[in-house]
């Protein structure tokens, strides 16, 4: 958990361009708000750029996702409020993701140095890695079966994030090894 003090989490509800997309309320607990919360305000504390994103992996209309600076922290509470799954936006973020999905036949390449790791839903992992590629198209390159290479305009969702299909809880994102471990 977060050891850091944060803002205030009072979220307050408040109409916004989500208010009039469909959200699933009881898929997120107070818990699990508070929980991404935390991960979203460490998130900017390291320079990563935030997005919206509709639990399935769409941005609603009005949802600025890859222009300009960061939301400010009030407008990413009001997302967490609306229900949105949280993501990074990989090349304002300056990260690089390598994306393995075990169940595709992926592999976790030899002598990785140590770097940030998020277990995903459906059991994969994504690794992190930093770069200085900031513009670019959505890069995501297959390097071996099961194994893409995620960058540029690619979002990959924050730890703390649920994934849902057809309304149902799949998973959340979570950290096998911390940034602050590394």
């Amino acid at each position: 958990m977060i050891s850091r003090q944060l803002p205030s989490a009072n979220i307050e509800a408040e109409r916004s361009p989500l208010a009039a997309t469909p959200t699933a309320p009881s898929l997120l607990a107070e818990v699990t708000r508070a929980d991404l919360l935390g991960e979203a305000w460490a998130a900017r504390e390291r320079g990563w750029h935030l997005v919206c994103q509709l639990p399935d992996g769409s941005t609603p209309k009005g949802i600025r996702w890859g222009e300009g600076p960061s939301p400010p922290w009030d407008e990413i509470k009001e997302w967490i409020h609306e229900h949105c799954r949280l993501a990074m936006h990989l090349g304002k973020s300056r990260l690089a993701v390598l994306d393995v999905d075990f169940q595709r036949g992926g592999k976790i390449p030899d002598g990785l140095p140590r770097t940030p790791i998020v277990s995903t839903p459906s059991g994969g992992w994504h690794v992190y890695f930093r770069h200085t590629h900031v513009e670019g198209d959505k890069q995501n390159t297959t390097i071996a079966p099961g194994v893409e290479l995620k960058s540029g305009k690619a979002l990959i969702p924050i730890v703390g994030s649920i994934k849902t299909v057809d309304g149902s809880v799949r998973g959340s994102y979570e950290w096998l090894v911390s940034p602050d471990a590394c």
